[in-house]
């Protein structure tokens, strides 16, 4: 599982920088896998989705599993600088 904080490039590992490749993820959110968080932003949203559905708390990452968010991240792998 990777951190929600880790960056989307790092987790496209040799497609990320340098690779030559541009890649634009648009992905509705269905699983606990998430990457490209800014610090504080998943304790935020399970904090905000916590109670709110029977089973759910603070320690739960639920909100990434409704379908109700969504992230898009972009790597330009043509840039070195990214």
């Amino acid at each position: 599982m990777w951190k929600p904080t880790t960056s989307f490039i790092e987790a496209l590992g040799p497609l990320g920088n340098k690779s030559g490749l541009r890649i634009l993820s648009l992905r509705t959110c269905k699983s606990h896998v998430i990457v490209g968080l800014q610090p504080g932003q998943d304790e935020e949203l399970r904090k905000d989705i916590a109670g709110k559905k029977p089973g759910t708390g603070p320690d739960f990452r639920t909100w990434a599993t409704t379908g109700n968010y969504a992230v898009i991240q972009f790597c330009d792998g043509k840039k070195s600088d990214v």
